[in-house]
């Protein structure tokens, strides 16, 4: 957790609560005409062009946007994107896939109106402290954790809520997870077992339709597809590595079988769970 950064867009809850969760980062030099598949990252993903120029593909003729030589790229958690080279000499590119976690469970960046595209002096900014965190991983892959990496990661936390906004209903967002801290923290511990709704009413000191309606007009979803959503988070990090079978992480998950888990992944995901680790080894 940090408790050094004084912004008068984050309450004392928040920044008592803040922690960062860093995933992976990388420095890469990339041909022409390379194309990362159509994915999605349960994280952010920030990426400093260096140099060259790349076109981001979102899902829709609106979405598209290039990124030029001092650009950098935002795509939000949850989002479906696909990158193409443009340049003829190619293109290179320091990125870094995390996200900011306060209260346990608000994933911070989410609830800020922040570009895909952002340009100029805040950019060069964000892609200095970028470059900072690959060069201090890559000199010590045991750094990932560490007070340098995390005074980087910050420095990228302070720049963006200087420029940029938080949501209109950002204030009734924290006030909903504060009202419904005991059933949050009671799903965060238990979101890979069978989670009954009646359970969690009686945790919220509410009847069950109650619950359910101020449970979906707070987060915008139901208790079944929160709880679903935590699972396929978990999914697509134990994906990244090669040292857990499928099985093993739909076992792990709670899901039925493997088949139930592959059903559904590939149901959110677009893709299935094998395709997405192929996929991300490739990067």
């Amino acid at each position: 957790m940090c408790n050094s950064i004084n912004y008068p867009k984050l309450n004392k809850l928040l920044l008592r609560s803040l922690d960062f969760e860093y995933i992976n980062s990388r420095h890469t030099a990339l041909y022409y005409g390379w194309v990362e598949p159509w994915h999605c990252s349960p994280w952010w993903v920030l990426t400093y062009c260096r140099s060259g120029k790349i076109e981001m593909q979102l899902g829709n003729p609106d979405g598209n946007y290039f990124v030029n030589t001092g650009d950098l790229s935002v795509i939000e958690s949850e989002r479906m994107v696909r990158g193409e080279v443009l340049s003829g000499d190619g293109a290179e590119i320091d990125w870094i896939n995390f996200r900011f976690v306060a209260m346990d469970s608000i994933d911070l960046l989410s609830h800020f109106v922040i570009p895909n595209l952002i340009s100029g002096e805040t950019a060069v900014r964000l892609g200095e402290q970028i470059v900072a965190i690959n060069k201090a991983v890559h000199d010590n892959p045991d750094m990932t954790t560490s007070a340098i990496v995390k005074k980087h990661a910050f420095m990228i936390l302070e720049l963006l809520l200087e420029k940029f906004s938080p949501i209109p209903d950002f204030n009734m967002v924290i006030e909903a997870h504060e009202h419904f801290k005991r059933v949050l923290d009671y799903i965060q511990d238990n979101y890979c077992k069978n989670i009954v709704c009646e359970k969690l009413a009686k945790l919220s000191g509410m009847s069950s339709a109650t619950f359910f309606r101020n449970f979906r007009k707070c987060f915008g979803t139901t208790p079944h597809q929160y709880i679903l959503s935590l699972r396929l988070k978990d999914a697509r990090y134990l994906l990244l590595s090669d040292s857990i079978t499928i099985g093993e992480i739909a076992e792990t998950l709670g899901f039925c079988d493997q088949f139930q888990f592959s059903r559904i992944f590939r149901k959110h995901c677009g893709i299935s769970p094998t395709l997405y680790r192929k996929r991300q080894r490739l990067r």
